[in-house]
């Protein structure tokens, strides 16, 4: 099970009806940074809270880290949907 979090603060847990995102990739790679690619709805209670450049975002399996980066890019679409893509920091 993964979940996601900003700053410490939850973004994404599959057992929560409020922390869910409409869209996640996470890509891992042998001696690579790794990206994610999130989509959060606007009823995410973290939406919007994510700084470029600022935040940081983890994202764990079975309460293990296996991800951690900040924000470098993020695109409105259609006002309701805000992509985040996240470049790592080196591997984990």
């Amino acid at each position: 099970m993964y979940t996601i979090y900003a700053d410490n603060e939850l973004i994404y847990d599959p057992r929560s009806v409020d922390y869910t995102i409409l869209q996640g990739e996470l890509t891992l790679g042998l001696n690579q940074s790794g990206t994610l690619k999130i989509m959060l709805p606007p009823t995410n209670p973290s939406y919007g809270r994510i700084k470029l450049m600022k935040s940081i975002i983890s994202v764990y399996e079975n309460q293990q880290l296996i991800f951690r980066g900040r924000p470098y890019d993020q695109v409105l679409i259609y006002i309701e949907k805000i992509p985040s893509n996240v470049k790592g920091s080196w591997p984990i």
